[in-house]
């Protein structure tokens, strides 16, 4: 007796839960789960009708709704986040996202917008920081990025990236900004990997690093400069470690230091030098690990 009596209660709760709710000829129907997304079923046929979904069992706080046609959601949907704004909303046909898509943050802000074709963007899209500054334009091909692009950075300083995808990747030349416009980068990508000659700048426009990459690794030799334009290091890569001798200089132009990495490692005898050029200390390294040194 008491075993039926929980079953019963088990029963009721079961009818009561309102995970997911069809309307379907003006009558509610409620449902466990979806069986697919682009094939939604109910009672083994392909539903056709309005759908919402809800956060919570008693169909009160909406996730997101729309309608479906032969079992592919079809028309306007809106998905929403747990506080009631907009996550998300467009536009399906025949299960594929079509047309233009709006992404908001929680506080509903937009986070991006672009245009669907096929379920795949093309066309015009943005991006936006939650202040509501941009963060990235350009356009996308069959669902990758192509063409010119302009991307805004909010780190330590902010800057700005301009150049060209191709199939999504970076490709060609691409240059970085300050705010204030004052160049910060600029170099070519090649099959979306740093290659050739890249330049940076410090912010009053002065050189800062120089050298060259190869298949996204930096390789040769590179330069690293001083605000004021003194030379602050000079030495070789291999396959993007520093390899062989390296010097570094203080911003007078005199050279402090000298010695020699071995796969990105400082290996062998180091001198360091004072402000007159004479040596005041050695030190002897192993595979980045000290050994021993001397002070004069």
């Amino acid at each position: 007796m008491k075993n039926k009596f929980l079953f019963f209660v088990f029963f009721i709760l079961l009818l009561e839960s309102c995970d997911e709710k069809l309307i379907y000829n003006k009558e509610e129907l409620v449902i466990e789960n979806e069986d697919s997304i682009k094939g939604f079923k109910y009672k083994g046929e392909l539903y056709s009708g309005d759908y919402e979904r809800y956060y919570d069992d008693s169909c009160k706080i909406l996730k997101e709704k729309g309608e479906f046609s032969d079992g592919k959601r079809d028309g306007n949907w809106v998905i929403y986040f747990i506080n009631g704004n907009v996550e998300e909303k467009g536009f399906f046909i025949d299960g594929e996202k079509d047309g233009e898509w709006v992404s908001y943050y929680e506080n509903g802000q937009v986070q991006n917008k672009g245009f669907y074709s096929l379920g795949e963007l093309n066309g015009l899209y943005k991006a936006y920081y939650g202040n509501r500054q941009l963060h990235s334009k350009g356009s996308y091909l069959n669902g990758k990025k192509n063409g010119v692009w302009e991307e805004y950075f909010i780190d330590t300083i902010e800057w700005i990236s301009k150049g060209s995808y191709l199939n999504g990747e970076p490709e060609g030349v691409w240059e970085g900004y300050y705010d204030d416009g004052t160049l910060y980068y600029k170099g070519s990508y090649l099959n979306g990997k740093k290659n050739g000659v890249w330049e940076y700048y410090h912010y009053n426009g002065k050189i800062w690093e120089k050298g060259s990459y190869l298949n996204g690794e930096k390789n040769g030799v590179w330069e690293v400069y001083h605000e004021n334009g003194q030379l602050n290091a000079r030495g070789s890569y291999l396959n993007g470690k520093k390899n062989g001798v390296w010097e570094g200089y203080n911003k007078i132009g005199q050279l402090i230091s000298k010695g020699s990495y071995l796969n990105g490692e400082m290996d062998g005898v180091w001198e360091y030098y004072d402000i007159s050029g004479h040596t005041w200390a050695k030190s002897t390294y192993q595979n980045g690990k000290y050994i021993e040194g001397d002070l004069w």
